[in-house]
């Protein structure tokens, strides 16, 4: 597919090798891979090869179509999400745009068409474990949680302030915990402590900064 672009595009200092079409941000004033919880503030124009090294980056304000990295398989239409080492899949929580290309494995090259806003990717997760290190993951915006049984829970991202991530208990009645990352906090409790969520009910989780998140939620009875 012919690829629609037009400028800006700005040059930076890489911090290392990086491969064309990455998402990138700055981290120490140099370049590096936008993860799954960054925006970032490009792709890269070509690979660079070196740290240190200028490479030109096609920013986010730019218009026309974007060519990324996927991260795995989706189809064309798709609404795709930043994922980490600077690809794009159709899982996340920060929405990067639309496929306008399929891709059919990790390491496609697709076009993207750049979208502000859309609507949160839905996912279906099980809730498992006992505590934070073995509660099953939270990867998408709004997530719909089966299993729950009192004791079972997921796991939020680590905070990065603006994130919004949303959860339903689909249980009638059996309680669902929801634990921060590692050493983040719901609502400013301590670090690492769960709330726990009744049946039935849907919990929105709003990183206030890079470590609290502000929760509105029912406390199971």
């Amino acid at each position: 597919m012919t690829q629609y672009v037009e400028t800006p595009t700005r040059t930076f200092l890489a911090g290392g090798a990086l491969s064309q079409y990455r998402r990138v941000t700055l981290s120490a004033g140099v370049l590096a891979y936008a993860d799954a919880s960054t925006k970032g503030i490009g792709t890269l124009e070509n690979p660079v090869f070196a740290a240190n090294a200028a490479v030109a980056v096609r920013l986010v304000n730019a218009q026309g179509t974007k060519k990324m990295v996927a991260a795995g398989a989706f189809s064309l239409g798709a609404l795709v999400y930043a994922a980490a080492n600077g690809k794009v899949d159709d899982i996340g929580f920060v929405l990067e745009g639309m496929a306008l290309e399929a891709a059919g494995a990790d390491g496609d090259v697709v076009e993207v068409l750049p979208l502000q806003n859309g609507p949160s990717n839905v996912q279906s997760v099980a809730a498992a474990g006992s505590a934070q290190g073995d509660a099953a993951t939270l990867t998408a915006g709004f997530n719909t949680v089966s299993a729950a049984d009192g004791t079972k829970g997921v796991i939020l991202p680590a905070a990065v302030a603006g994130m919004v991530v949303e959860v339903y208990n689909e249980h009638a009645t059996n309680g669902l915990k929801v634990y921060p990352a590692t050493g983040d906090d719901i609502n400013d409790a301590s670090a690492n402590a769960a709330i726990t969520m009744e049946g039935k009910g849907i919990a929105r989780f709003t990183a206030i900064d890079s470590t609290t998140w502000a929760a509105s939620y029912v406390v199971n009875t």
